[in-house]
This record gives structure tokens, sequence and C-alpha cells, in this order.
């Protein structure tokens, strides 16, 4: 009962904060407006040391703001990782009985496939079968029109004694 009480657990809605860095909007719009259009000339010492501040001091407010975005995401990661874990033992659990119930299905499947082919193999030879004799009955005339009369009558005979069920279809 255990594992069940983590599962209602995690399906509890979590409570959603503000987030808050510690960069605000006009901090940014003052970076901006700041260097927006800075000196490219870093041999005047001027130039290199304005480059060096902005540098810095964009440096800072993005390292902030990433030591920000991962300790307010930490809660979730862990968060993630627990809904993850329950995920995945439910999972195995379902698929030890889903995959004996597929591997039996899909033999199933393929031996009735096997057998449904080999049927229609047989089925053709049967046909083709067919064809042959009334292939052969129809031209007993020609084929043996150089023949004696005795040699076609046996090879009508030879007809009239075979199984005929055949002729039927």
């Amino acid at each position: 009962m255990e594992k069940a009480t983590a599962i209602i657990e995690m399906a509890q809605p979590f409570e959603v904060q503000t987030i808050v860095y510690p960069v605000t909007e006009a901090k940014i719009k003052e970076v901006e407006e700041k260097f927006k259009n800075f000196p490219t000339d870093l041999n005047i010492k001027k130039n290199y040391q304005f480059i060096k501040k902005g540098v810095s001091e964009d440096s800072k407010l993005i390292t902030g703001t990433e030591a920000k975005r991962k300790e307010l995401k930490k809660g979730a990661l862990e968060y993630g990782r627990q809904v993850d874990s329950v995920a995945k033992e439910i999972k195995e659990r379902l698929a030890s009985v889903y995959s004996p119930m597929k591997k039996i299905k899909v033999d199933f499947d393929t031996a009735a496939e096997i057998a449904k082919r080999e049927a229609e193999r047989k089925e053709e030879e049967r046909q083709n079968s067919i064809s042959e004799k009334m292939d052969a009955l129809r031209n007993i005339v020609t084929d043996n029109i150089l023949s004696s009369s005795d040699v076609l009558k046996e090879a009508i005979k030879g007809i009239r004694a075979s199984e005929l069920a055949w002729a039927e279809e």
C-alpha cells in the first residue's frame, strides 16, 4: 500500500510560486541602453576600460541569473525525478504482464499468417492443377490428331477412368 500512497501524493497539485530573478526589467533596459553603441577600437584605453567594465557587469548579471535559475528549478527537478521513478516502477510492473501476452500474441499472429499463406499457396496449386487438366481435356484431339484411333481411344478411356471431381469446379 505504500506504493499506492506515493502515487496519490505525486498526483496532488503543487504550489505555483512567483519567479523572481535578481535582475529587474529596469536593470536589463539600463544595460541594453548603456552598452548599445559600444566602441570597437580597443587600442584607446578609455574604450578598453568601458568594454572591460561592461563585460564584467554583464557577466555578474548573467551568473546571478543562472544561479537563481538553478535554485528555483531545484525543487522542480527533484519532483520530476520522483515522477519518473514512480512511472518507471508502474511501467515495469505492467510490462511484466504485457510482455508475455504480447509475445504469445505475436507468435500466434505469425503462425496464423504462415498458415494463411500456406493455404493460399495450396489453393493456387489446386487451381493450377485444374487448369492443366482442363487444358489437357480440351487438347486431347489436337494432341493426338496424328495418332491412331486406338491411341485416341486409350487417351479418352484414361480420362473416363480418372477422378473427375475437379471438373465440377
